[in-house]
């Protein structure tokens, strides 16, 4: 009774002045009883979120090194694609007829990655968009609940954003709780606070203990009891809260990662060098002398 006076409200019948006013002087100086959300991500932000996936990164870091690489060929004179010689042995006189006619195409396998790979990040970003906007209808629905209050001496009907600290709620089997509050009376109440503790087993309230917790459900009996924190000032609030909050990746997820990428840069780089390697030689061994005999 005395905690209730505190906060100007009667145990038996409720708020003693329910008013439009004095429910916004409420909701101002002890909080709205719903959760201020982040705004969904855009599809740009799903976007630069799925290419950074390691598999994305590593394959566009492969089509950058065969774009170069295939670049780099074509000029010298390297694959098998380009029968020109090379652009320091130009010579006019001898230069291959169809040379002209035939075109690069060793950037080409590096190009169609990168091209996978936008298209892949593509169809992610709208699927996630998709189901982002899927699940907030979904929740908006679930949080639209119609909660039993005693203002005034009278039962009324309120939404749970509607909830103001110093209500008197009423609740019944299958009740969820909308905010936390000291249990006022009850009968074979038993609650199920999985959502909370995990505990998969419904705990018994009573004089002795009785706190209520928002988010969590009425499995039998039925009650009566007192708001006292509301929204992000509840214990179901500050769990939200707490997820909604991001957090920066730790070192050692950090290190692994940069690990995983520069071994595969490094094995990238060392199989591109052993490739060029292996066409030059081929070039001056086969392709030289063959050149010139054909020159004679």
């Amino acid at each position: 009774g005395v905690l209730a006076a505190s906060l100007d409200s009667d145990i038996e019948g409720g708020l003693r002045t329910c008013t439009d006013d004095e429910i916004n002087r409420r909701k101002q100086t002890y909080g709205r009883n719903e959760m201020e959300r982040k705004p969904p991500p855009t599809i740009w932000e799903l976007f630069v979120e799925a290419m950074q996936d390691t598999t994305i990164i590593i394959l566009l870091i492969a089509a950058a090194i065969s774009i170069m690489f295939g670049i780099i060929i074509c000029v010298v004179n390297l694959g098998s694609a380009c029968p020109r010689e090379p652009l320091w042995k130009v010579d006019d006189s001898h230069a291959d007829e169809n040379g002209g006619e035939q075109n690069c195409i060793e950037w080409i396998e590096g190009v169609a990655v990168l091209a996978a790979c936008f298209i892949v990040g593509t169809v992610t970003a709208v699927n996630n968009y998709n189901k982002e906007q899927q699940f907030r209808k979904l929740q908006a629905k679930q949080d639209d609940l119609l909660i039993t209050v005693w203002r005034g001496g009278n039962v009324a009907q309120v939404s749970v954003a509607d909830v103001v600290v110093g209500d008197v709620v009423q609740l019944d089997t299958g009740s969820k709780i909308p905010a936390d509050g000291v249990l006022i009376k009850c009968s074979d109440l038993k609650i199920d606070e999985s959502s909370l503790t995990g505990e998969s087993v419904p705990v018994g309230k009573s004089d002795e203990k009785p706190f209520l917790l928002s988010g969590c459900a009425v499995v039998e009996g039925d009650a009566r009891y007192l708001v006292t924190a509301v929204g992000e000032h509840s214990e179901w609030g500050k769990i939200l809260s707490e997820l909604d909050t991001e957090r920066p990746d730790t070192p050692l997820q950090v290190l692994r990662f940069s690990y995983s990428l520069s071994r595969f840069i490094s094995k990238s780089l060392c199989r591109s060098s052993l490739l060029l390697l292996r066409k030059t030689l081929a070039n001056w061994v086969f392709l030289s002398p063959l050149q010139h005999s054909l020159h004679r």
